[in-house]
Formats: C-alpha cells, sequence, structure tokens
C-alpha cells in the first residue's frame, strides 16, 4: 500500500513540475525548434545542388582574403588601376617587354577560378613570358569576384578596360584596335560575354581566346557538367539572381544571329576530358553558322590541364598535367603571335 503511495507521490510531483515550468518549458522547445530550423537554413545544401547560407558567407569572407593577402604579394608586372566615371576603378596588372619603343599590340587576360576564387597574381609569370615572347602589352585584369559584385560586373569592367586602352592608345603606346582579348575557365566566359558587349557598341578587336570556358547557364539538361554540376547554377542563383541564366551576357550562345555576326573570329582551347568542352564546340558551331571564323585546339585532359592519377594508396586523385600545361602555354604564345602580325 505505501509503495502505491510512493507512485502517486512521484507521479504528483511530475505533473505538479510540468505544470509549474510548462510555459518555460513551451519556450524552450520552440526555442529549440527554431535552432533547428534555422541551423538546416544556414547549413542545408540539397544534397550538394545549392550553397548553404553559412558557405555563401564563408565564400564572401573569402573574397576579402583572397584579394588581401594576393596585393600583399610582389609582381613581375606593374599594378595600375583604370579610372571609370561613376564606377569603382578597375584593378588590373600591365606587361611589357623590356625597353620597347614601337606602339604594340596588346592582350588582355582575365583568370579563372569560378568567379569566386583566385587573383591575377596567380598567373602573374605566364602573363610576363607572353608579354617578353610576343612582344607585346598584357593587361592582366583583376575583376572583382562574383561574391563581391554581380555579373555582368566582371564583363563590363573588361569592356571598359578596352575602352581606356583605346581612347589613350597613343599614350600607352598601343595599337588600339590590335587587341585579343582571353581568359581561363570562368575567365573564359567573361570573355565571350564582353565580346558580346563590345560587338553591340562597334568596339573593333582583333579576336577573343576562351580557354576551356563555362559558356551557358542555361545549357541542355542532358549537358554532364561533372563536379560543375550543381555549382554553376547555384553561384549564378545566389549571387547574380537579377539576371536571367539565358541573357547572352551570361549564355553567350543564347544572343541572337545578329549579334553573334558582329563578333570577331573565337579561337577555343578545350581540354577532351573536360566536361565544359560541349559547351566550346557548341558555341563554336553556333559561331561558324553566322560566319565568325572559329579555329578548336584540343589537348588531352580534364578542365585546367588535369589528368587522374593512382596515389600510394591506390586512390584516384587529380595532378597538374605539365606537360600539356606547358604545350598549352606555348600554343597560345604562337597563337598570339600569328594573330597579332597579320
Amino acid at each position: 500500500m505505501s509503495k502505491n503511495n510512493g507512485i502517486s507521490e512521484q507521479a504528483s510531483e511530475k505533473k505538479s513540475f510540468f505544470k509549474r515550468y510548462r510555459v518555460a518549458i513551451l519556450i524552450a522547445s520552440i526555442a529549440i525548434a527554431g535552432i533547428g530550423v534555422l541551423a538546416y537554413d544556414w547549413f542545408n545544401t540539397a544534397g550538394g545542388t545549392k550553397v548553404s547560407k553559412f558557405g555563401v558567407m564563408k565564400i564572401k569572407q573569402n573574397a576579402i582574403t583572397i584579394r588581401k593577402e594576393a596585393n600583399a604579394k610582389d609582381t613581375l608586372g606593374k599594378r595600375i588601376v583604370i579610372e571609370r566615371d561613376g564606377k569603382n576603378p578597375v584593378e588590373a596588372i600591365w606587361y611589357e617587354p623590356e625597353g620597347r619603343t614601337e606602339d604594340l599590340p596588346v592582350f588582355v587576360y582575365a583568370h579563372g577560378g569560378a568567379w569566386i576564387s583566385l587573383d591575377a597574381i596567380d598567373v602573374d609569370e605566364y602573363m610576363k613570358k607572353v608579354a617578353d615572347s610576343v612582344n607585346c602589352v598584357v593587361v592582366n585584369i583583376n575583376y572583382k569576384l562574383l561574391q563581391t559584385e554581380p555579373f555582368p560586373y566582371q564583363q563590363e569592367e573588361m569592356v571598359d578596360t578596352i575602352k581606356w586602352l583605346q581612347e589613350n592608345a597613343e599614350s600607352l603606346k598601343v595599337q588600339p584596335e590590335n587587341v585579343v582579348i582571353s581568359g581561363g575557365s570562368a575567365g573564359g566566359h567573361i570573355t565571350a560575354g564582353t565580346a558580346l558587349l563590345l560587338s553591340r557598341e562597334n568596339i573593333k578587336i582583333a579576336a577573343q581566346l576562351l580557354e576551356m570556358p563555362f559558356l551557358d547557364f542555361a545549357g541542355p539538361e542532358e549537358d554532364d557538367l561533372g563536379m560543375f554540376t550543381g555549382l554553376i547554377g547555384q553561384l549564378h542563383k545566389t549571387f547574380s539572381p537579377d539576371i536571367p541564366a539565358d541573357d547572352p551576357i551570361l549564355s553567350p550562345p543564347h544572343a541572337s544571329a545578329e549579334e553573334l555576326k558582329k563578333l570577331p573570329p573565337a579561337y577555343f582551347i578545350l581540354g577532351k576530358q573536360d566536361p565544359l568542352h560541349l559547351q566550346g564546340e557548341r558555341y563554336a558551331q553556333i559561331l561558324e553558322k553566322v560566319g565568325i571564323y572559329t579555329n578548336i585546339k584540343y589537348f588531352d585532359t580534364k578542365h585546367g590541364y588535369t589528368v587522374d592519377k593512382t596515389d600510394e594508396n591506390g586512390k584516384t586523385v587529380s595532378v597538374v598535367d605539365i606537360e600539356n600545361t606547358e604545350a598549352g602555354e606555348q600554343y597560345k604564345i604562337e597563337l598570339l603571335q600569328n594573330i597579332f602580325n597579320k
């Protein structure tokens, strides 16, 4: 009997406890649920198809770190600032052959890095090599990263750089229309959009050189972009949601035939194992149909001149393809020499 009374007393105490603190318990439960929702919202990546809010924050912080660390490094070229009316200036690195006296052609370059990483200084040595080997001026643009400025800000930076070169050709000692614009990967994407913007203003240049470029945010669903699947579209939605995926400046293959007819010759460097090579081939075919001269050079590599190797544990890892990287650099030098000397 006393045992039953004990159980009854314990049950009564529990009821009393929950009754006394039911409001606090309810608030705590709501808070925990809220924290769970917020955590899901901040960290959810939908199976890898989107960037979480936490990821976005880290990417934005990374942009600041990248530029800060890069700006502290010495360069082989000269850091320059190109002033623009009503806009922030374009930052770039300027290279020219030692002791040059004559007016020279210009190679304008945009680095890769998925629009959200890397810096112009990452191609510093190669840009100096191009200037010396080709006997040209090189402008290596340090465009604003996508998490800092949305599309088409980067394309406009390259356009304004071309305008600056042409408007100041005499004092800069450059040949105003003997200009090749170029970029690798994300830089190739920026270059293709720049070519369209220049054509809209009837600004003439010698050529566009697109190296393993991404070209189409609104490409066919059957395109397998490999490691880029999910990330590409999410970067657009996260950092440039106000510009449609099929806008020609974002996705040049969707430009009208009338626009495409005004473009300069297009040279492509594609990796046979790079999932983006399909976009390059498709765009080249579109340009050929409207009468634009195109040329494709293939290298048997993945994106950015990488190949798969097996490490000591038998795992497959991607490593830099030195042989094809050097061959690619030499090809670009010889190609520029040919274009500029026509």
